[in-house]
């Protein structure tokens, strides 16, 4: 088994399968969390950068 890498050079390798359903997952909650909380943006914003920065840190692992 191979250690995981981080880095900028890796974000246009293929990212390990575990890295990128914890990635899509996070995006995919925010998603639904940002959409039951509509009346309140500060929940939303914070929700959407949770995906946001989740899924990038993602496809930075190679």
């Amino acid at each position: 088994m191979t250690n995981t890498k981080f880095g900028v050079s890796g974000f246009y390798k293929p990212t390990p399968a575990k890295f990128r359903k914890v990635g899509d997952a996070l995006l995919v909650g925010s998603a639904i969390v940002s959409a039951q909380y509509t009346d309140n943006p500060k929940v939303m914003l914070i929700s959407q950068l949770v995906g946001l920065i989740g899924k990038l840190l993602s496809n930075l692992a190679h």
